[in-house]
């Protein structure tokens, strides 16, 4: 992948007015692999998109198999000149990665808001959390220590030694993908490892979780709970869709008063299904009303196992 940038713009960095920020990263649309950034030869493209507004961030070439064969090939031959780093140094790598995550604070925000989904508090605890692990796996590199272990033996020593694994694989969850990521990379890159990431895909597994539903209707589900990323709004819908009347569930993530609105503005529920499903859930299931155009709303589309009764003065 060639990777294009623009000037960088003059905002506030880290509380530094008047400071310069670096230029954005762009080019999103390969697989690093050997040092550098190139589409992948699976040929299939991986639309990454704002669970929002639907608009598209960044388009990836998919890559193969034997990319990830690769990946891991190369991981490896590079892990074994980075395990003998001096601690201190590889200390510096992840003091400077925590640098560049300062320099950064704006833009790495924007990203978590605009691709998973989060709120600004959420993206700025993410941030957060990310930036902690970073300086904490700073520590780390000095804190590998041997042991002199007892022996029953005379004249011999039983010693233990701390030594990096070789290549972590890391899968991604999609809920603080960032953090949940990081706090498995920074540790292992910390300690001499080196890492190969998988992230997670989010939406194209939408597809994918409507055969497994189907799959499993033969057991009477009562409900299914996040078939997809809890923010990808759009991908609940297309399950629920395709798979009634088994039941969808999400919800849980959605933290403030918003998170519902843009639930019900998404096509996800309304307030008329929501009341209906409350009222099912306490075992509220006959009605009692006198008749008035006010009622009309509530009564359009009765569910069939209520009982509505009218009364009149």
């Amino acid at each position: 992948m060639k990777s294009t940038t623009e000037p960088g713009r003059d905002v506030p960095v880290s509380g530094q007015s008047g400071a310069k920020a670096p230029a954005l990263y762009r080019g999103f649309n390969g697989q690093y692999i050997n040092g550098s950034w190139r589409p992948g030869k699976l040929g299939g493209v991986r639309v990454d998109t704002d669970p929002y507004s639907g608009a598209t961030l960044a388009e990836t070439v998919m890559a193969n198999q034997d990319e990830l064969d690769e990946a891991y090939h190369v991981a490896a031959t590079a892990q074994v000149s980075w395990a003998a780093w001096l601690p201190a140094e590889r200390a510096a790598v992840m003091l400077r990665s925590a640098s560049i995550m300062e320099a950064r604070h704006g833009e790495i925000v924007d990203w978590l808001i605009r691709e998973s989904g989060s709120t600004r508090v959420k993206a700025e605890l993410e941030w957060q959390f990310v930036h902690a692990v970073t300086l904490e796996a700073a520590s780390l590199p000095h804190r590998m220590e041997g042991r002199i272990l007892p022996l029953d033996e005379a004249k011999k020593e039983s010693r233990a030694y701390r030594q990096p694994l070789g290549v972590i694989g890391v899968i991604s969850p999609w809920n603080f993908p960032m953090y949940l990521s990081h706090r498995s990379i920074g540790p292992a890159l910390a300690l001499g490892n080196a890492v190969v990431v998988k992230p997670a895909l989010d939406t194209p597994v939408t597809a994918g979780a409507v055969e497994r539903i189907r799959r499993l209707q033969d057991f009477d589900l009562t409900w299914v709970e996040e078939p997809v990323a809890a923010e990808d709004l759009a991908g609940h819908r297309a399950v629920r869709e395709r798979v009634r009347p088994v039941p969808i569930q999400t919800g849980e993530n959605w933290w403030f008063p918003h998170g519902m609105a843009n639930a019900i503005a998404a096509g996800m529920t309304s307030v008329h299904d929501l009341t209906y499903d409350l009222l099912r859930r306490r075992g509220i299931t006959t009605v009692f009303g006198n008749s008035g155009s006010n009622e009309l709303p509530f009564l359009k589309d009765f569910p069939s196992d209520f009982h509505y009764f009218l009364g009149s003065a």
